[in-house]
């Protein structure tokens, strides 16, 4: 004899986990703020405040095409944008210009020279204390990376950082699929 539950139980996850259902909803998006919407409601299952996402794809040698879906704070977006912070931040050189594969943790060591050491403190009192940055190497050449951030300090945040690397690298792999299909294909057929 099977019995069948009339009502059945709903799991919930654990606080830090999400459900594939969940990640395979980016595949349904439909415009760049449906995919705003999704990824944030994602990091912030995660136990992640921000995410910023940014892909580059080189249309030629002189017109590369860059998209960015922020979740970073408006007032820290212009701040970065005016230092130029993007030269020299090791995230984007982990995940764009060194075209590295694992995820990049932040931890204090790799943040404390000289003007990478301000970016680190700016971006700290813009509530982006921790975190982890995820490359993604895309199937035409692009590069890209997601960065999901919290304000809690390293030292309280890593242990979760940690036990979240694997969903968090799975979001920045449906991410990008997502915006391939959302933005990517209709600017520069891919």
């Amino acid at each position: 004899m099977t019995e069948h539950a009339l009502n059945p139980v709903v799991r919930e996850e654990p606080p830090g986990t999400i459900d594939l259902d969940l990640l395979e909803s980016l595949l349904g998006c439909q415009s760049v703020e449906e995919l705003h919407a999704t990824t944030a409601r994602i990091a912030k299952q995660l136990g992640f405040e921000h995410f910023l996402y940014a892909v580059r794809v080189n249309l030629s040698l002189t017109r590369p095409y860059e998209f960015v879906l922020s979740g970073y704070p408006k007032e820290w977006r212009t701040r970065y944008t005016e230092a130029g912070y993007a030269n020299i931040d090791p995230t984007v050189l982990h995940c764009g210009r060194d075209r590295r594969v694992i995820p990049m943790i932040w931890r204090n060591q790799g943040f404390r020279n000289g003007l990478v050491a301000k970016l680190w403190g700016e971006a700290k009192e813009f509530g982006l204390a921790s975190g982890a940055s995820f490359p993604v190497q895309g199937k035409n050449g692009e590069a890209a990376m997601l960065s999901l951030a919290t304000s809690l300090s390293p030292r309280h945040a890593n242990r979760d950082i940690t036990d979240t690397l694997g969903q968090s690298q799975l979001l920045a792999y449906y991410l990008h699929e997502a915006v391939q299909r959302v933005v990517l294909t209709k600017l520069v057929n891919l």
